[in-house]
């Protein structure tokens, strides 16, 4: 993925900021906590048998900064000032608006 500032992608998602830490450049997305990076912006996922926002805080603690939610409720635990966080109504939609906006 070549390297996109995260308010490009906040609005091909249609989200908005709810913090705003540092704006650095998002090199990947991942929907997995155990693969983030600084570099990473993670997907908070709410599958039929995992609500991804409970791995918020190991996601951070990994280095990660930069969060797509749909629970604000889940950056509580963080106290991490750096934090980026983009409220959306669902993260999965999200996801797919910014593969389908990405992909043109």
């Amino acid at each position: 993925m070549k390297e996109l500032p995260l308010k490009v992608i906040a609005d091909a998602m249609g989200g908005r900021a709810l913090r705003s830490g540092i704006d650095i450049g998002i090199r990947r997305v991942s929907r997995d906590s155990r693969d983030v990076d600084d570099h990473t912006l993670f997907f908070a996922l709410i599958g039929e048998n995992n609500d991804a926002h409970k791995f918020i805080p190991d996601v951070v603690n990994k280095g990660c900064r930069n969060l797509v939610i749909s629970d604000e409720s889940a950056l509580e635990p963080v106290k991490d000032e750096w934090i980026t966080a983009i409220l959306v109504d669902d993260t999965t939609k999200a996801l797919q608006r910014l593969a389908a906006w990405y992909l043109k």
